[in-house]
């Protein structure tokens, strides 16, 4: 797609892109309904963003973004017998 829209548009709409994305990701954190589906998305999110830059950026970020995942279900989600992981 940079080969069509040139290097530096692409950059820019990919980063207003990830940006909008972490928004509406925060804004449905600061909401607190389901979670379960939102913890699926954020690691869908990272996964993808990890595989579209092939590892270069966000390797470490796709680990804590793991554990946030998890930190985020409720508790009794988190905590019935034991932790699911």
């Amino acid at each position: 797609m940079a080969n069509w829209v040139g290097e530096r548009l692409f950059a820019q709409l990919l980063s207003y892109t990830v940006i909008a994305a972490e928004l509406v990701l925060g804004l449905w954190a600061i909401s607190g309904k389901k979670q379960i589906q939102f913890a699926a998305i954020i690691l869908c999110f990272h996964f993808s963003v990890l595989i579209f830059t092939f590892g270069k950026l966000s390797l470490i970020y796709m680990y804590l973004m793991a554990v946030t995942s998890i930190l985020i279900l409720p508790m009794g989600l988190k905590f019935k017998e034991k932790l699911i992981l």
